[in-house]
């Protein structure tokens, strides 16, 4: 690859890199912050600190401030320090944060252009990384979360083997040239790097890569297979594609990354021993690295070690059979519960050009430049590095929507690749000498028409970013709520909320949640669920009890028995008050966001452990004009025939009003004047304690019997268990 250089000094060049990598990163992040005048449509501060726009965001919050578990996490340590060290609430770093770190990936895509001897199209393919759909919607604004750290750590993987490769490898594709043709004196290759051992820079540099790589598990689980399939690609490229005069510098670079990746500080011991034997005495280790024999032996070792530690590719199948189910049930002992996977939105399947949607806005050339990936790792053989990138993106179609960015990097250098050869042939073409270098008018607007057409490639992204805004996912009324409980009840408190809101609860309330984002599985998706969903308050106040005096708490709850039983101790919780209060304060919050996941929360409570069934129930979002009488229960949606309700519940500020009227329709719909929603639910529905608790004013004696009203803003209440 020739290079788009100003200058062709080493100093020049450096600088260039430097400006490079400092306006993708700058343009990435402006046109990231292209969302941030969307979120003043909504309501998004509690008391001067903003609300975030992930359910995940808020464990690494809560873990930050000492709740919970999961404090050592990078991701809550790093929010700590910074909080400690500004000063700045927890809330605000986790909003702003997300899209400053995410676009770190763009100067490492620089980093890979120049691998590649083309760090200009590294700069448009680190806009192209940064700005990819399928990332800017995991990495948003109050998107705090993993992802703002895998994409860039995979990145990191990818690169420093790859620049230690580059250079040592066979090209296919000048090979198949040179036996078609016979070059010329001006064309002929430049001679093999002369064998030597690793320097001490790169000895640092591949050791700090690998133990990188040796502690990136602490930041999500995939780490445990992807810190095992670099190294091995890398190996497998040395072993096949290796240049002979370069392989005692090679086989020693590898071995040093690759102890340090999977054997960490003590990896990196033996790599200092490997490192100080070979310059003390160079031919000491000859024969090993002669023959491929360390390369092969290395791969033995990282075969043994995915063997011997099958944390990884447990992870993969555990993901593969969970993302890929969706109503499959859970066993847990004899019993089988309902799946929850099919509710979580990043979890579910996209079509394949859904797929090229978030990789770029436009999805010609999201096909085209993943196609040309594929063509750039027979130009460029390390980019096959990326390949597992390329494979997880590929699998979003099946394995959910979060896996969709990971393909952004390969879709990414094909086409920075394909511009890069445009733009360096019609400069060659208008200066007509190939035997000479361009001249600089050439070269500079060569670089011109580069930076231009990644801007614009970045368009439809800056559009998307623009609407990107989908405010919090919980309300400044739900706050205020979980507020009032933490000052208002016992510490030792369990807290009955969808496990949506659990980290958020566990934030704001300081209290344990029976559900959270982590823990939403078996008896823990089921209680709640129940619970929310009966329309007798005894049998909610009984499960309740039984669950949380269970042993241990909530997990232990259904212990021992199997399907019939189960359904028997249910029944009985509807006639008979026999549970006992448990040890600790049981508090219920009902919240009308809660009723937009009334289809997935009334699956979930009706399942019966028998049939291994579920009851649909319905829950009918309306986004179109509606006319409607309070008076009359006429509703008139355009494009649709009129509607008679059966009841009519609005909620407008603090005040809840309930229209029941003389029609048995069985269309029940609920207003939401404040936050513009509008629902129409099933008698199921509106009958459930989730709807009926909002409904209670403190006055509906068969509610008071079991439950106390202790906090109320109108569309979230809190209830104490009695």
């Amino acid at each position: 690859m020739t290079i788009l250089h100003v200058s062709a000094s080493p100093a020049a060049g450096r600088k260039q890199l430097v400006v490079l990598c400092t306006a993708a990163y700058c343009i990435a992040l402006g046109v990231r912050l292209l969302e941030l005048p969307g979120w003043s449509a909504y309501d998004a501060l509690y008391k001067g600190e903003h609300l975030l726009a992930t359910h995940d965001a808020y464990h690494w919050l809560a873990a930050a401030t000492g709740f919970e578990f999961d404090q050592q996490h990078p991701l809550a340590r790093m929010l700590a320090f910074l909080h400690s060290l500004t000063g700045i609430a927890c809330g605000n770093l986790a909003f702003y944060l997300p899209a400053v770190m995410a676009c770190l990936v763009a100067p490492l895509m620089v980093g890979w252009g120049a691998a590649l001897g083309m760090p200009l199209a590294g700069f448009t393919a680190g806009l192209l990384t940064a700005c990819a759909p399928g990332l800017m919607t995991r990495t948003g604004l109050g998107y705090y979360d993993t992802d703002l750290l895998i994409s860039g750590a995979l990145i990191v993987n990818t690169l420093v083997p790859a620049l230690w490769l580059r250079n040592s490898l066979h090209n296919p594709l000048r090979t198949i040239s040179a036996a078609l043709r016979r070059p010329s004196a001006a064309e002929q290759p430049a001679p093999p790097p002369a064998a030597e051992s690793t320097g001490p820079v790169w000895f640092a540099v591949l050791l700090c890569c690998g133990l990188f790589v040796y502690w990136q598990p602490a930041i999500h689980n995939m780490f445990n297979l992807m810190g095992k399939a670099f190294p091995g690609i890398a190996l497998v490229l040395a072993a096949l594609l290796g240049r002979r005069a370069a392989m005692r510098r090679t086989a020693e670079g590898l071995l040093i990354y690759i102890f340090c990746a999977l054997a960490g500080p003590a990896g990196a011991g033996a790599a200092m021993l490997l490192w100080l034997a070979g310059r003390k005495n160079p031919r000491s280790l000859d024969r090993l690295y002669t023959g491929r024999r360390a390369l092969f032996a290395a791969l033995v070792l990282l075969a043994a070690a995915t063997a011997l530690e099958p944390a990884g590719l447990n992870y993969m199948r555990s993901a593969i059979k969970g993302y890929s189910g969706e109503k499959s049930a859970v066993v847990a002992h004899t019993l089988s519960y309902p799946s929850v996977v099919g509710s979580i939105i990043e979890a579910q399947k996209l079509s394949f050009d859904a797929f090229l949607t978030s990789v770029h806005g436009w999805t010609w050339l999201a096909a085209g430049g993943l196609a040309l990936f594929f063509l750039l790792m027979l130009a460029e053989p390390v980019t096959a590095l990326l390949l597992p990138l390329a494979a997880m993106g590929l699998g979003s179609v099946a394995l959910g929507a979060r896996f969709a960015m990971f393909a952004a990097p390969c879709f990414a250098l094909g086409t920075a690749w394909a511009l890069h050869l445009a733009v360096h042939g019609a400069a060659r073409l208008a200066h007509r000498n190939a035997a000479q270098p361009l001249p600089a008018p050439h070269r500079r607007a060569a670089m011109l028409c580069s930076v231009a057409a990644a801007c614009i490639m970045c368009w439809p992204s800056a559009q998307l970013a623009a609407a990107l805004a989908q405010g919090p996912i919980i309300s400044t009324r739900q706050v205020e709520a979980l507020d009032f409980i933490r000052g208002n009840t016992p510490e030792d408190s369990m807290l009955w909320y969808w496990w949506d809101w659990g980290y958020a609860a566990q934030y704001y309330a300081r209290r344990t949640t029976v559900a959270d984002g982590a823990r939403h599985s078996n008896q823990r998706i089921y209680a709640p669920a129940a619970v929310l969903t009966t329309d007798v308050p005894r049998f909610a106040n009984q499960l309740i009890k039984y669950v949380a005096g269970a042993q241990p708490p909530v997990s232990g709850a259904f212990a021992g028995l199997d399907a019939g039983q189960t359904m028997e101790k249910l029944h009985s919780f509807y006639l008979r008050e026999t549970q006992p209060s448990p040890p600790q304060k049981q508090y219920l919050i009902v919240s009308a966001e809660q009723l937009r996941l009334g289809a997935w929360i009334s699956r979930f409570g009706t399942w019966d452990f028998n049939t291994r069934q579920w009851e649909e129930t319905t829950v009918l979002a309306i986004d179109r004009p509606v006319q409607y009488s309070p008076q009359k229960g006429l509703f008139l949606i355009k494009g649709l025939d009129p509607m008679q309700a059966e009841s009519l519940t609005v909620f407008e500020g603090t005040r809840v009003v309930n229209h029941q009227y003389p029609h048995f329709s069985g269309r029940h719909f609920v207003i939401d004047k404040d936050q513009g929603m509008i629902l129409v639910v099933d008698r199921t529905v509106y009958n459930s304690m989730a709807l009926q608790l909002l409904v209670n004013d403190g006055s509906n004696e068969d509610i008071s019997r079991y439950f106390r009203l202790v906090f109320s803003n109108g569309k979230t209440k809190v209830y104490e268990v009695l």
